[in-house]
Parts: C-alpha cells; sequence; structure tokens
C-alpha cells in the first residue's frame, strides 16, 4: 500500500510539473509560433512594400517614408533625409530603462511581463536601407491597413496630437511617443507586428510573443 501511494503522490508531482503555467506557457507559445497563417489571396497590384527588421529579440515595421502623407512627416519629424521609418510597439519601462540589453535588469522585465502599465511607440528614421531589411511587398489596401494599425497603436492629446517624449530617444534619429495598450506574456512587442501582419492579410503566425516566430515565415 506504501508503494502504491508513493507512486501516486510521484506521478501527482510529475504532472504538476508537466502542465505547471510556465511549461505550459513555453510550449504553448512554441507551438503557436511555429503555425502558419497564410497570406489571404489578394486581387490587387503590389506595387507597396514594407520591410520587416529584428534585433534577434524585438521586430519592427519599416515604411518608406514617401508613402508616408506631408503631416505624418511633420509630425514625425521625418524631412527629406530620410528614406525610411521604422514603427515597433513596446512597454514604456522597458525601453526607457533599458537602451541596450545589457541594461536589462531582472525587474525590469519582472515589471513588464506582468505590471505593466503604459506603453511606447518607438519611431526610428533611417537615411538608407540597411541589407538584413527583409522587403515585403504589399498591395494598397494592405499598406493602408497597416499604416491605420501602427498609427492606431499612438496615443493622443485632447487635439489627436500625438504625444511625443522630448529628450527621451536612444540616438538622434529616433523618438518615442506614449503608446496605446499594455504589454504582457502574452500582447509583447512581436505579438503586435504580427497581428498588424494577420490584420492586413499577410503571412503571420498563429500566435507568437517571439520574433522568430513571424521572421522566419519571411527569411525563408
Amino acid at each position: 500500500m506504501k508503494n502504491f501511494e508513493t507512486i501516486k503522490k510521484a506521478a501527482l508531482m510529475i504532472v504538476c510539473t508537466i502542465f505547471s503555467p510556465p511549461l505550459l506557457y513555453l510550449i504553448s507559445s512554441l507551438l503557436t509560433s511555429l503555425i502558419m497563417i497564410s497570406e489571404e489571396n489578394s486581387d490587387c497590384e503590389k506595387n507597396h512594400h514594407i520591410f520587416l527588421a529584428t534585433n534577434g529579440v524585438h521586430l519592427e515595421i519599416i515604411i518608406p517614408s514617401e508613402y508616408l502623407l506631408p503631416e505624418d512627416k511633420i509630425e514625425l519629424n521625418i524631412d527629406y533625409n530620410h528614406e525610411f521609418a521604422s514603427f515597433s510597439w513596446g512597454e514604456k519601462e522597458f525601453y526607457l530603462n533599458s537602451p541596450s540589453w545589457d541594461d536589462l535588469t531582472i525587474s525590469t522585465a519582472i515589471n513588464a511581463l506582468f505590471f505593466s502599465e503604459a506603453s511606447l511607440m518607438h519611431v526610428v528614421r533611417y537615411k538608407n536601407q540597411y541589407s538584413d531589411w527583409i522587403k515585403i511587398p504589399v498591395c494598397i489596401d494592405q499598406y493602408m491597413t497597416i499604416k491605420k494599425s501602427i498609427f492606431n497603436s499612438f496615443d493622443s492629446d485632447a487635439e489627436g496630437n500625438k504625444i511625443l517624449l522630448p529628450g527621451k530617444g536612444y540616438w538622434v534619429n529616433d523618438d518615442f511617443y506614449e503608446g496605446r495598450g499594455n504589454y504582457s506574456l502574452f500582447y509583447t512587442c512581436n505579438t503586435w507586428v504580427n497581428e498588424i501582419f494577420k490584420d492586413a492579410g499577410l503571412t503571420s503566425v498563429l500566435w507568437t510573443p517571439y520574433e522568430f516566430g513571424l521572421w522566419n515565415q519571411y527569411e525563408q
């Protein structure tokens, strides 16, 4: 009888370990990152393009500045020297306190994943195209959906203007703006990009908190 109780307890411990929340999250997030959602059939001509870029952890969407309206360029400080503008979304304190991965602390990561209260939009202005960007052809309807999703992620003041955080950029060619929504384990910077692609009918994955889920679909 004792042996049976011992086996029963051991089996229960194994089940609890296998189905523990952290392990379930890891397994499910990896699996859903591998499930591709094919691009929707579209009859429109793909005479536009965007770019997908990554720093190995964090995805960003890059748009040629020629596609942006004059008022967009003024508000985002994009001048004639800037050929491209990248957009990414993320947790506010994570962005401001971790300009590089060497600056990331455990407390900042935990707060971002579990206690986030605000988000930011990061805009980087580029003069030239980088060789590691992935070019993605899109039609005008897909581009307009992507742009709308990106711009809807900016918070705005009472007059409808984007809210700039003066002097908070990492370099001279980037800025942070107040964002909408909260960062979490289930909605990360990479989830944001994947959802935008999904809404635009582009190839995406079922769900992913990681950058490689979507990146691998286009890197091939």
